[in-house]
């Protein structure tokens, strides 16, 4: 659980962040992520909590803090990257409630198991469980940033979050999940085969990837996973519009 977890680490990234990369403050990083995702959130009429925007804002000033001792994302310090990221994390949640599919809102919904693979900076993982009352778990690989995951999860009062350090195989996974959920992997067959162990029979894989990403639509069919949706969208980036999908595969 992320309450089990120790806050000495990221202390430590806070108060040297400055020299290690150059940028904004965390702090000022938090104020000016939550400046340009708050008007988007209300442009699109998203139906998330009020407490959403405040943990996220927690969680990128955590990012712009442990920039100084572990490699998160590309660009830790920059707003308008962070809220691309906060933004793509929330838009298939926020356009299955309002426009569906049905079943993709309701395997985020209360009682529900969620896993997501690969959270590295807790894209899309920590900011949905900032805004679903699903039981959320959070994998990675990299025990740095299992510990990132943990730390920050607490410093979000996310405590019900779960962390699993280490990679994860087939072999590890029960089949409890309603949903899965994979931003960072690529459309391979590990993804599939993680997705049908991990899931109950007739539960959800949720795979962000760019408009043009090809579908891997037979080796799905092999690991038991057939296409229940795709969910196109468009997002900002600073100065460029920038056109996504969310690709949902059930189990049989």
């Amino acid at each position: 659980m992320a309450g089990q977890h120790s806050t000495k680490a990221v202390k430590r990234a806070g108060s040297t962040s400055g020299k290690a990369r150059r940028g904004l403050a965390p702090d000022q990083v938090d104020l000016k992520t939550r400046e340009i995702v708050g008007p988007q959130l209300e442009a699109i009429d998203a139906d998330v909590p009020p407490t959403c925007l405040t943990r996220v804002g927690k969680m990128v000033e955590m990012i712009a803090a442990w920039s100084a001792i572990t490699n998160l994302t590309s660009e830790p310090t920059d707003p308008v990257e962070l809220a691309f990221h906060v933004i793509d994390s929330l838009m298939p949640l926020i356009i299955a409630r309002r426009d569906g599919p049905a079943a993709l809102a309701a395997a985020f919904g209360a009682g529900k198991r969620m896993l997501d693979i690969g959270s590295g900076a807790g894209f899309p993982g920590l900011v949905l469980a900032a805004a679903v009352p699903a039981e959320v778990t959070l994998t990675d690989a990299r025990r740095r940033r299992a510990s990132f995951l943990a730390t920050t999860a607490e410093e979000m009062g996310l405590f019900g979050v779960i962390i699993k350090p280490g990679q994860v195989t087939e072999q590890g996974l029960d089949g409890s999940y309603d949903l899965v959920t994979a931003r960072a992997l690529d459309s391979g067959s590990d993804f599939h085969t993680l997705a049908r162990a991990a899931l109950k029979r007739g539960g959800l894989a949720l795979q962000y990837v760019s408009a043009g990403q090809a579908v891997s639509a037979g080796q799905a069919s092999v690991e038991g996973l057939e296409l229940f949706a795709k969910i196109p969208y468009e997002l900002t980036r600073g100065p460029e519009n920038v056109r996504r999908a969310a690709l949902v595969w059930r189990k049989r």
